[in-house]
């Protein structure tokens, strides 16, 4: 994993990014939408080249979707874009037809005016379990808005799932997750295993393992015969199928 770092080159616009499977790209700045020039556009295309080249965790697809890039900006693909948040959504698209990698995001962020502070959204809750109840017809439901890592949120998610009563169906709902620590979907994917079974292996963009993520049999267990139900959303948190367990997609 890659810590956070940003670009600040000491001019209206920069660039912040937060790598993770690949990178979340956001363009900062303080003026208005309009007049976008020739050489911010430049200079946009440039910076987030350079940035997916060296941190994106596929090196030859990130190489090949860099060239691209710089490629379009020199053959003029970009000219008649005149706003940012136009040329901002034009190559995410891009990147996400040559990555079909939902971790990216392109986007233009303004300072909140004089006087106004943003507004953070609601607070995620201590443990990232924000709800947990049952619901007509006996289904279980879990609401977890992230997944930290530290004890007492581990502690916190464990015994809401062992104080649960006997359900006929589970719902894991994840639409609001913004992600977390991998103990913490161990932990989950624990009370749907009986044996350890390997969930992540992490590897570094040379290509060498750098860790594994394995489950560990909980207290409670729900048996195959217990459908389970992982609600997600088109954009934001995305996790795999995992085997055994059903997926509902909700949009």
């Amino acid at each position: 994993m890659k810590c956070r770092h940003s670009y600040d080159h000491r001019r209206m616009d920069a660039f912040a990014s937060l790598p993770i499977a690949a990178s979340v790209l956001v363009w900062m700045t303080a003026c208005t939408n309009t007049g976008l020039d020739d050489a911010t556009r430049a200079a946009a295309i440039t910076e987030v080249a350079d940035h997916i080249r060296s941190e994106y965790v596929y090196p030859e697809i990130g190489e090949r979707l860099a060239e691209t890039l710089i490629r379009n900006l020199e053959d003029g693909v970009y000219d008649d874009i005149s706003d940012k948040d136009s040329l901002a959504s034009t190559v995410l698209g891009e990147i996400l037809a040559a990555t079909n990698d939902p971790h990216f995001a392109f986007f233009v962020r303004r300072p909140a005016a004089d006087g106004d502070a943003p507004d953070p959204g609601p607070s995620p809750s201590a443990s990232g379990l924000r709800e947990a109840s049952v619901l007509p017809g006996s289904i279980g439901y879990l609401a977890l808005d992230w997944m930290p890592g530290d004890d007492d949120a581990l502690e916190a998610v464990a015994r809401a799932f062992t104080d649960l009563p006997p359900v006929d169906a589970l719902i894991l709902d994840i639409r609001e997750n913004f992600g977390g620590s991998g103990d913490m979907i161990a932990l989950i994917c624990g009370h749907f295993f009986p044996d350890s079974t390997l969930l992540l292996t992490f590897y570094d963009r040379s290509g060498g393992v750098n860790g594994e993520v394995r489950t560990k049999r909980q207290q409670r267990y729900f048996p195959p015969d217990i459908p389970v139900y992982v609600l997600t959303r088109r954009r934001g948190c995305r996790t795999p199928p995992t085997p055994g367990v059903s997926r509902a997609a909700s949009p």
